[in-house]
């Protein structure tokens, strides 16, 4: 035996978690809005233009 508790292995994989994973998956959840509003313009600029070329060639 080596002297270390019983939890000491789990203590330290959560210790992990909090340092590292936790904060990753908080920028990655603050930064979601931002994308989601991103691809939202790009999706309504997409729209708009195809309505102009629609437009354009029923004018014609």
């Amino acid at each position: 035996m080596t002297g270390r508790p019983i939890g000491f292995k789990l203590k330290k994989r959560r210790n992990t978690m909090k340092k590292y994973i936790l904060p990753l998956m908080l920028a990655c959840l603050a930064a979601f809005p931002v994308q989601a509003k991103e691809k939202a313009d790009r999706l309504e600029r997409k729209i708009a233009e195809i309505e102009r070329e629609y437009r354009e060639d029923v004018a014609e």
